[in-house]
């Protein structure tokens, strides 16, 4: 930019002052992150399907309601009822049935039409069978086809089968920066040195903490005093080289069927092994949500540690920790050994 529009005549220093500095300004900037690959963790397609099976047509006894019009008075509320008679069309019975059933967004007609039809025409018999007057059947399927539609719902998902959701072969691209954080001090908090202790802890969350040497950002909240404190032995233990708070959009790890953003708690690097770290309550490490991003975060790690192996990087782990571990005290390789 030195030689374009009106030139300077120090162009020629300020150019051999910028060589001499170039690389002594890339390796500053290398201390201060983590090579973050940029890989996208999605689900594959969910598909639900239907084992065929027998319908239980117990219940299935519907007598035909009279049809009436109901007139009320619009100045004296009063109320009349009005005996109603229809041409007797209600279309195929049978179709009524599972027109109703596709309402249901589980069920696709082009998988399981057979199945349909036979759980609609068993249906279909038993209600006529039930009857006193089996000419009825067209109008009382007409007028019953939502309750008969939701007792062969309910039979059809007791044999239904999941299948899909399994994790696609992620792209992996080239490492991405490091995403900033916007934070802003409560006025009545502010601001607090990390290695401050916080009375009472459920203070914690209000403030923004700074004096941080190894973290990839200038200042970070922390959600309890278990993130505060891991943030504490991530800073004084010798083996960790540098550290990161993950902003909501550092990852692209998505889980329960893509509707969810995974985002971890912190990213840890050491001299071998770059770490991907979550917090929990110990008693919600077997937790169903828990265990799914687990999942997720380790199809991440697996597939960047793939990626940097093959450049000369270092192996990606997750490791999920209890938040009794996590005390001031203790080593990060001692939690890193309990994940």
């Amino acid at each position: 930019n030195l030689h374009k529009g009106q030139s300077t005549l120090l162009a020629p220093e300020i150019m051999a002052e910028a060589e001499k500095m170039y690389d002594t300004l890339v390796s500053e900037y290398k201390k201060n992150i983590i090579e973050i690959p940029r890989i996208s963790i999605t689900q594959t397609e969910t598909k639900i399907s239907f084992s065929p099976f027998k319908l239980d047509t117990s219940g299935l006894t519907f007598k035909a309601l009279e049809q009436e019009i109901i007139v009320m008075g619009l100045k004296d509320h009063s109320v009349v009822m009005i005996k109603a008679r229809t041409s007797g069309y209600y279309d195929d019975p049978v179709k009524l049935i599972i027109a109703q059933l596709l309402d249901y967004p589980e069920i696709d007609y082009d998988e399981i039409s057979d199945l349909l039809y036979a759980l609609a025409t068993s249906a279909f018999d038993t209600i006529k069978s039930n009857l006193a007057k089996p000419e009825e059947i067209d109008q009382v399927v007409f007028q019953f086809k939502a309750a008969i539609a939701e007792k062969i719902y309910t039979q059809m998902m007791m044999h239904h089968l999941v299948t899909g959701a399994e994790y696609a072969d992620p792209i992996v691209l080239p490492f991405v920066k490091i995403e900033p954080w916007n934070y802003s001090a409560l006025m009545n908090s502010g601001i607090k040195d990390y290695r401050e202790v916080v009375n009472p802890t459920g203070m914690i969350p209000k403030y923004v903490f700074r004096g941080f040497e190894k973290a990839c950002h200038f200042e970070y909240k922390f959600d309890s005093k278990t993130e505060q404190d891991l943030a504490f032995i991530l800073e004084h233990d010798i083996n960790v080289i540098r550290w990161l708070r993950p902003a909501p959009t550092q990852f692209r790890i998505y889980w329960d069927n893509n509707s969810k953003r995974y985002e971890p708690d912190f990213i840890v690097e050491t001299i071998d092994v770059i770490y991907m770290l979550e917090t929990k309550m110990a008693t919600q490490m077997d937790a169903l949500d828990v265990q799914a991003k687990k999942l997720a975060a380790e199809k991440y790690c697996m597939a960047a540690s793939k990626y940097t192996s093959e450049n000369g990087g270092k192996a990606w782990k997750y490791g999920l920790i209890a938040h009794n571990l996590v005390d001031r005290t203790r080593s990060f390789e001692f939690l890193a050994s309990a994940t």
